[in-house]
């Protein structure tokens, strides 16, 4: 692996290339960068979706199906994410490196060609989408955005920040809403879409060993339509510090256990050249095995099934995310305090310390395990004008001092606690930690 590269293509077409012969396969991403907006998101989240289901090349999923098939079984998947307060939403394809084909088939420049098929010749019907496409994913997004509470560590995480963010566009679901979903038309959503080539910036991502040269230069002749000079990611708002009393909201739902998110201010953000001074801190709080939240709110005091914290870097947040036994909810709650209130005071054995700077070292070097997590790691950065690699961090990371730890704890803030309060009988510790990604 040489390093990150990145290609300014045209004004508002990015190229981050992570060289890597790792690997057997490769990963190519295409996405539309545009501000997190309650006016849009629908839109952006069901492009995706249309974009990678049918093409004017191949108009139906059997086609297109046959098609990867034919690419030593590649797959291109729709990609709708958030990164600080900007919405990403595009494909993504994963394909076997030419090195590996037996027939010399050159996969890559397939796949471009495919990527370039699906962006600039959707399937249409005369200024629409297809309209039986549209519904048909219109349907299944409602489903998506319905079906959330079936995870409940993720809801109560997401109501949790979009209470600690009112008005803020960190608030905005990726998804849209019921409603703005169902009022998307075919037309309204072609026309926004034509007009991405003039407003939104293209971030596309690749890792995988061909030359970023040629791959540079065949992406600049797929998006030479793309040359808006004014399209930009917008700067994410960062809040140091909490404004006034610690907001409380009760919500009551259909589920067994109780989901408490605590949502803080970090004092941090990934800009900050010591930001990774945060990263061991939060490592020590609640992200590591030895983490005081689990071995102290979890482990000694036994109130919850699961304890964990995890921050957003580009917003400065953190939150802390258990579930209890809806009775334990102050006791609980008053514990996660204590133990950050234990970081403020110096309350860090050495012990703690070292196994937190291991935990967080190797985790920085399983990155280097999958072509998405070194692009996941290296896109977020370009969003924080950064460029340093997990083993750079990770030669910081091993200097931090307790006293440090100290400082940067000081610097975080509560600001809302969010209780998914069950109504259900409690089925026990059978109910395990949900995925809350």
């Amino acid at each position: 692996m040489n390093g990150v590269k990145k290609i300014q293509i045209y004004p508002s077409v990015k190229l981050t290339a992570v060289p890597s012969s790792k690997f057997k396969t490769a990963y190519l991403s295409v996405c539309f960068t545009r501000p997190l907006c309650e006016k849009e998101a629908a839109m952006n989240a069901l492009i995706p979706e249309i974009l990678t289901r049918s093409c004017k090349k191949y108009p139906t999923m059997l086609s297109l199906g046959v098609h990867l098939q034919s690419l030593y079984g590649a797959s291109v998947e729709p990609m709708n994410i958030s990164m600080g307060e900007n919405h990403l939403f595009g494909l993504y394809a994963s394909f076997t490196e030419n090195r590996f084909t037996f027939d010399k088939t050159d996969v890559l420049s397939e796949i471009i060609d495919l990527i370039s098929e699906m962006i600039l010749n959707p399937l249409t019907e005369g200024n629409s989408f297809d309209k039986s496409v549209l519904e048909s994913e219109k349907e299944k997004l409602c489903g998506r955005i319905l079906s959330r509470i079936n995870n409940p560590a993720a809801y109560a995480l997401r109501r949790c920040e979009e209470i600690m963010c009112e008005g803020e566009r960190f608030a905005v679901s990726t998804s849209g809403t019921l409603e703005s979903v169902s009022q998307v038309s075919g037309e309204e959503l072609y026309a926004y879409y034509l007009s991405l080539k003039n407003c939104a910036q293209i971030n596309i991502c690749y890792a995988g060993s061909e030359d970023i040269g040629v791959l540079a230069d065949k992406l600049k002749t797929v998006f030479s339509d793309f040359n808006s000079k004014i399209a930009t990611a917008v700067p994410t708002e960062v809040k140091r510090r909490a404004d006034g009393d610690i907001k409380t909201v009760i919500e009551e739902e259909k589920v067994s256990q109780g989901k408490l998110t605590i949502g803080f201010r970090s004092g941090f953000a990934l800009s900050d050249e010591d930001y990774h001074v945060f990263a061991l801190t939060n490592a020590l709080l609640g992200a590591s095995p030895t983490s005081k939240l689990f071995m102290n709110v979890r482990e000694k005091l036994g109130l919850c099934y699961y304890c964990s914290s995890r921050p957003n870097a580009l917003k400065g947040t953190l939150t802390v995310s258990s579930g209890i036994e809806v009775d334990d909810f102050e006791k609980t709650r008053d514990a996660i305090f204590e133990q950050i209130n234990a970081l403020k005071s110096g309350d860090i054995t050495d012990f703690e310390l070292e196994s937190a700077k291991k935990s967080l070292i190797n985790s920085y070097r399983e990155l280097t395990d999958s072509h998405s997590g070194l692009v996941f790691w290296y896109l977020t950065r370009s969003f924080a004008n950064r460029s340093d690699s997990p083993s750079e961090v990770a030669e910081k990371i091993a200097l931090v001092t307790k006293e440090e730890i100290v400082d940067a704890a000081k610097k975080i803030s509560p600001d809302t606690v969010y209780f998914l309060k069950g109504t259900l009988k409690s089925a026990g510790s059978t109910e395990d930690e949900e995925d809350i990604q």
